[in-house]
């Protein structure tokens, strides 16, 4: 089981660190490396952001939860950082060992497509297709079209986020 939480918390990393990459806020420090973070966001809605994303790679997730609720909730935040915050509580969610609830993560994702474009669409439509298989009852189906509609919306297959869809 140890193994098994570590791997999701990994997986959890590496989608903040992919999702942090396309939004542009620096990328979440991992590890003992805290240090060689990426160089400090001037904006306070960005500098949570960026420790919620880091603390969420830390499986900190209280931390994690609370900085995402602030950014969500901020007054000052853009639609962008507010987005961001919105799918780092579903991450939490669909990842979060223990206490995952795919099944929540599953209507999070379901209510945020129509709001998203671009790059996030495709990206939604992926974890939407994850939380349909690791729910207590897997639904392969449902799962495998969210992959489909993932895979017909990402124009570069060889981009990481077509690679991504392909696995």
């Amino acid at each position: 089981m140890a193994r098994l939480n570590r791997a999701l918390g990994m997986l959890g990393s590496a989608l903040a660190l992919t999702l942090a990459c396309w939004t542009g806020l620096p990328a979440p420090a991992a590890g003992a490396e805290k240090s060689q973070a990426a160089a400090p966001v001037q904006d306070p809605n960005g500098k949570k952001l960026a420790a919620a994303w880091e603390e969420y790679g830390f499986q900190n997730w209280e931390r994690s939860v609370a900085l995402f609720t602030e950014v969500k909730g901020s007054p000052t935040a853009t639609e962008q950082q507010k987005l961001q915050a919105q799918i780092g509580h579903i991450f939490l969610l669909e990842y979060r060992t223990p206490g995952r609830t795919p099944e929540l993560a599953i209507t999070e994702w379901e209510a945020l497509l129509p709001q998203l474009t671009g790059k996030f669409l495709p990206f939604a439509y992926m974890h939407l297709g994850n939380a349909y298989i690791v729910q207590a009852k897997p639904d392969y189906e449902k799962a495998r079209n969210n992959f489909q509609k993932a895979l017909e919306l990402v124009s570069d297959k060889k981009s990481s986020l077509g690679q991504q869809a392909v696995l």
